[in-house]
């Protein structure tokens, strides 16, 4: 009898009638969560990488169970507001300014407009405008500036603690595309690669060996793959950790040039 879980890993013909061996596709990807999941659930080395992940997900999980502002998470947002969104460097953010973060995410993937991706691109730029103009907006002149940013990177932050990492739609979809960002520089594959992640951060004038280097100790050593879910852990991680070893902290450290 074939074993269950080896039919979930690998695809194809069986033996033909000449008994010649068929063949198998093997599905790595699977076979790899597959992996992780047992470290998780058996292993005791700390260094394997389902332990890895079981830390990580304690440490948001079970430990800071209430959400504070502190110097560093206020460097990451004010990092954020002004470097990513703030794209006239006027000191508010605006429409235009989402539009314009739009194109430059087009002109960095050469998503042609009126693919699905360019569609979906922009769609999220507009819903991540309203939903920030809708919370932190309350004079309505269309303009938010950094303190309303904060006050919204808060509210992410209480709600995602509150509910148990569940990231707002809005700033999900936010975060999602920034991971099909990273991937598309990459290799295309659903992972995040070095290639990828050096390709989108160089043009922070981030140098190339230090971007490379956090990416190494945010994957711990390339023991884990930074598919979607890691990505979107991690960003969670950058906007809510206290641990200044977690994979979105090391980021954190990297963009605020507090990276060793």
């Amino acid at each position: 009898m074939k074993n269950n879980l080896w039919a979930k890993l690998s695809s194809g013909a069986d033996a033909d009638k000449n008994d010649e061996i068929g063949k198998r596709d093997f599905d790595i990807d699977l076979f790899r969560e597959m992996m992780i999941m047992i470290g998780f659930t058996l292993s005791m080395d700390m260094e394997n990488p389902g332990n890895i992940l079981g830390d990580m997900l304690v440490k948001q999980i079970g430990c800071e169970t209430e959400f504070k502002r502190n110097e560093f998470w206020i460097e990451k947002q004010r990092h954020q507001f002004y470097v990513w969104f703030d794209q006239d460097r006027n000191g508010v953010v605006e429409k235009k300014d989402f539009d314009k973060n739009a194109k430059n995410i087009l002109a960095l993937t050469k998503w042609s407009e009126g693919s699905d991706m360019a569609t979906r691109c922009n769609d999220v730029m507009n819903t991540l405008w309203k939903e920030l103009k809708h919370v932190v907006d309350t004079n309505s002149d269309d303009k938010v500036t950094i303190d309303e940013w904060l006050d919204f990177m808060e509210k992410i932050s209480r709600q995602i603690k509150s509910k148990t990492m569940e990231i707002p739609s809005g700033y999900s979809g936010y975060l999602n595309l920034v991971f099909d960002l990273l991937d598309s520089l990459g290799y295309g594959d659903g992972k995040i690669s070095t290639k990828g992640f050096v390709s989108v951060y160089r043009t922070f004038k981030i140098p190339d060996d230090v971007i490379e280097k956090c990416f190494k100790e945010m994957t711990y050593g390339g023991r884990i793959v930074m598919a979607r879910d890691f990505w979107l852990l991690s960003s969670i991680q950058f906007s809510i950790s206290t641990d200044m070893n977690s994979p979105g902290n090391i980021l954190g450290k990297m963009l605020t040039e507090k990276y060793d």
